[in-house]
């Protein structure tokens, strides 16, 4: 893989896109994300944060150069340049820009049409899971954050942010919020040492599809609502969106379980896409944020 020096880089920085230290264990030292002049994106690493990496069994420069170990990676963005400093110490990245909004951004313009097609949400999700389910060699950490999940007009799917991906042996040092508290970390089911497992991509799809359709956080079940001083159920949760097929409810219930192993939600999609449609439950007040429920065709 080619090298180059952080100087030669900055020389051709077009602007700073973000500089990021959300979801990071212990809360860790930034990265900063340029975009430059050639088109490309650079990512440069806090001096610590690489040093926090090794320690974690997360080394960056290792996994950049161990990418080869991606088989199906169509849709995952890679690295192609590393980057270095006048002392040769490994920095960064660069890596191809992607076209089109993240899935955050996505949502947040669909019509008012759109926040109601079941298929369409069907159709990207199963492209998401396709990807997770492909790569058994990789877990996915942070996907549910939704900013690493790039889509252009035709919906074709890219994920980025590589560094944050566990790739084998290299762990990562993400997590997305929406996954619950850190307490996850200690779950035999969802990390063994520094590495999570693949019980982990599986939860991360189940909750990710429901906070994208629903609006729907499902790591609050079992935690007290504010409001009444109840404790959030999942059948309350479900019931409430109208998801009450069993095959879906059992899926869910997998992910609070230790002793049951999580299962994609597969061929569930396709089941709810024939035997329900998507209706508008409610809308909070002054917010363009709604939540929905599923109505039987």
């Amino acid at each position: 893989m080619e090298k180059v020096n952080i100087n030669t880089i900055m020389a051709i920085k077009k602007k700073q896109i973000n500089t990021s230290n959300s979801n990071k264990i212990n809360s860790l030292p930034t990265s900063y994300v340029y975009e430059l002049k050639d088109n490309t994106i650079v990512k440069i690493f806090d001096k610590k944060l690489l040093s926090i990496a090794k320690a974690y069994d997360a080394d960056i420069e290792k996994k950049v150069l161990s990418q080869d170990k991606i088989v199906f990676n169509d849709n995952i963005i890679l690295p192609d340049k590393l980057v270095y400093n006048d002392e040769n110490e490994f920095v960064g990245y660069t890596m191809k820009k992607v076209s089109g909004p993240n899935y955050n951004e996505y949502h947040e313009n669909l019509k008012y049409r759109d926040i109601t097609d079941l298929n369409k949400y069907i159709l990207v999700h199963s492209k998401i899971e396709e990807i997770m389910e492909k790569n058994e060699n990789i877990v996915f950490p942070d996907i549910c954050s939704c900013n690493n999940i790039y889509l252009n007009r035709n919906l074709d799917l890219y994920l980025i942010d590589y560094d944050g991906m566990q790739i084998e042996d290299f762990a990562s040092l993400n997590l997305s919020t929406s996954l619950g508290s850190q307490d996850i970390l200690d779950n035999p089911k969802y990390r063994c040492g520094n590495l999570c497992t693949k019980e982990l991509d599986k939860r991360s799809s189940i909750i990710l599809f429901f906070l994208t359709v629903f609006n729907l956080n499902l790591s609050l079940v079992g935690k007290v609502l504010p409001s009444t001083g109840d404790i959030i159920t999942l059948e309350e949760a479900l019931y409430n969106i109208g998801a009450t097929d069993y095959e879906l409810y059992d899926k869910v219930k997998r992910i609070f379980d230790n002793n049951l192993q999580n299962e994609f939600l597969g061929e569930t999609l396709q089941k709810l896409q024939s035997d329900y449609k998507l209706e508008i439950n409610q809308k909070i007040y002054n917010k363009d944020i709604y939540f929905k429920k599923l109505v039987k065709r």
